[in-house]
């Protein structure tokens, strides 16, 4: 079963070349690291061209364009077997200056081969007061959601979900990430009170878990930052 390993609520700035804050992956075997970002620029939203955590790249599993002038850019970017560290999330966007915004959250027990999959996407206009995805998830699996929006106040959660990740501010964007336990189709739904008449994206899909007798990852401890020794270290035999 996909277990919790930690969450930070990330950073924010505005018109910057990069945004750099410290995560902690705990131990724990067949993990997942998972950074979710918001980018705004006026009339032409950035993407990101990286992230990394502790020195080593994460992959961008989906994104999805919103706002009046489909000004912002949800991402979410995902590693396997992330280093147990307490080290940097940097991420650099395609083009300077943009504003970023940023959550991280880190599972264990998931499969380290098809981590994940199921990609959905949804946009809602000025209007709306609630946003879903409907994401093809299976018992132990866990599925997980991102939404952006620009000043949305009292965002809740839907039924059944756990929030790991959530940063507001008034100057652009914000960001939620939550999850909801597996089941044939999930049903993944947002809803707030708008705080302006701003529209909406939200992005995920479904966290699979470590079948057993597959890969597991070893529990081990990273080098130093900006040391790859110990990295990489493999076995057989899974975790269920």
């Amino acid at each position: 079963m996909v277990a919790f390993n930690n969450s930070s609520n990330g950073s924010e700035a505005a018109q910057v070349s990069s945004l750099t804050y410290s995560f902690t992956v705990n131990s724990g075997n067949n993990r997942l690291l998972l950074v979710g970002t918001v980018t705004y620029q006026n009339s032409n939203p950035h993407t990101i061209s990286a992230i990394t955590f502790n020195g080593d790249s994460l992959t961008n599993f989906n994104s999805v364009v919103w706002g009046g002038g489909e000004d912002d850019r949800n991402e979410l970017w995902r590693m396997v077997a992330p280093d147990v560290a307490t080290g940097n999330v940097v991420i650099t966007p395609s083009a300077t200056p943009c504003d970023i915004i940023s959550g991280a959250v880190a599972y264990d027990d998931v499969d380290q081969t098809t981590p994940l999959d199921g990609s959905q996407t949804a946009t809602v206009g000025t209007t709306a007061t609630s946003i879903t995805l409907t994401i093809t998830s299976a018992v132990n699996d866990l599925a997980f959601g991102m939404v952006g929006g620009f000043d949305k106040a009292a965002i809740t959660v839907g039924a059944g979900q756990t929030q790991r990740f959530e940063r507001e501010t008034n100057d652009f964007s914000n960001i939620h990430g939550s999850e909801e336990p597996g089941a044939a189709s999930v049903t993944w739904t947002t809803s707030w009170t708008n705080g302006s008449s701003s529209p909406l994206g939200a992005n995920g899909g479904n966290i699979n878990n470590a079948p057993a007798g597959g890969r597991t990852t070893l529990n081990t401890l990273a080098a130093p930052l900006g040391s790859h020794l110990g990295r990489g270290l493999w076995t057989h035999g899974g975790s269920g």
